[in-house]
């Protein structure tokens, strides 16, 4: 079973830990709630880290993978690397242009959903 649902989130600039994020906001992932920040530039052509996050009421999902630009690119995703020291996920992806969005994809047992956030 596949879901999605495309979620346009201003990007608001924030100071965390100690180090500028950029906080893009929430984007609604089949049933769950994810919260995402980029660290880094965001620019095109480069890396960048995004931490995706669940509030704690949230059961972590089995794995997270995300990638740039439309949803039928999904076979390009890469896995999220779960950081138990944040509590987030961490993943890394190239911005390939500037009208693409950064999607996340969310496994619950044999349930997968996609969602996607803009990128400033």
């Amino acid at each position: 079973m596949r879901m999605s649902l495309a979620v346009v989130a201003l990007g608001a600039l924030c100071a965390c830990s100690g180090s500028s994020e950029i906080d893009l906001g929430e984007v609604a992932v089949g049933t769950s709630i994810a919260h995402v920040l980029l660290e880094g530039s965001g620019k095109v052509g480069e890396h960048s880290r995004y931490a995706v996050a669940f509030d704690g009421n949230v059961t972590k999902p089995d794995s997270v993978h995300c990638w740039w630009g439309v949803e039928a690119d999904s076979e390009s995703s890469v896995a999220a690397t779960f950081d138990a020291a944040d509590g987030d996920f961490d993943c890394r992806v190239v911005r390939q242009d500037a009208t693409g969005r950064l999607w996340i994809s969310l496994t619950y047992g044999t349930t997968t959903s996609d969602g996607s956030i803009a990128v400033p």
